[in-house]
């Protein structure tokens, strides 16, 4: 076993080293402690509001601007982990407290969900638009070929899944107007890697951001 003479123990290194370790153990203490206060103010607010549900459909519209960022955030999220949707089952598991009781005991709205994944598909058409921004070698270009052509899958059947709906609901009616502009301009980001970035390796970020503004007549149905 090694061990660490009194000359040794005073050198600088293990002095950096011992101060590194006092202030991570105080930062963790401190973490502790706030974490213990959240989950107080949280227990607190959910005894307050007990009982009140009645009142949730009353102030559904001023909150449900809120549910849907959440639910777009938190599916986002989902989707950078694993490529797949967040399911409405798995978001109401999500929406509870830390005794595991619902912050929506009546359920979270089906519609605000719906909004949610509608406003989504505009988050990954951002993400798929910096990424190509972000790459310029061909290898790199390859890998954001791979994704952004996952990102416009995973979109497309996301409008598919939602257009029937917007008949009956017209928010989301108005939210996938903005959900067809975004598949546009990712399917715009697949079809510049794949007929004008990756066939030129010497094609620099410039080049392929600029190509993304195409004559949207290549993408209209031909009769």
């Amino acid at each position: 076993m090694t061990t660490i003479t009194s000359s040794e123990s005073s050198s600088p290194t293990v002095k950096r080293r011992q101060d590194i370790i006092t202030v991570f153990l105080a930062f963790g203490q401190e973490l502790d402690e706030y974490t213990d206060r959240r989950e107080r103010l949280v227990k607190e607010i959910s005894n307050e509001l007990l009982g009140q549900n009645e009142n949730f459909w009353r102030y559904h519209k001023t909150i449900s601007p809120g549910l849907q960022e959440y639910i777009e955030a938190v599916s986002f999220a989902k989707y950078l982990k694993d490529q797949t949707l967040l399911s409405f089952t798995d978001l109401q598991q999500d929406l509870r407290n830390a005794d595991g009781i619902p912050f929506f005991p009546l359920g979270l709205p089906h519609v605000d969900y719906l909004l949610g994944i509608s406003d989504l598909t505009g988050e990954l058409m951002r993400f798929a638009i910096s990424s190509v921004g972000s790459q310029g070698l061909l290898i790199a270009s390859r890998e954001v070929f791979s994704s952004s052509l996952s990102i416009c899958n995973f979109v497309r059947d996301c409008k598919a899944s939602l257009d029937p709906m917007s008949a009956h609901i017209s928010e989301l009616r108005q939210k996938q107007e903005v959900t067809t502009a975004s598949l546009r301009k990712i399917e715009e980001v697949v079809y510049s890697l794949s007929i004008r970035g990756l066939g030129d390796a010497k094609m620099s970020n410039f080049n392929v951001v600029n190509n993304l503004q195409l004559d949207s007549k290549c993408f209209d149905d031909k009769d």
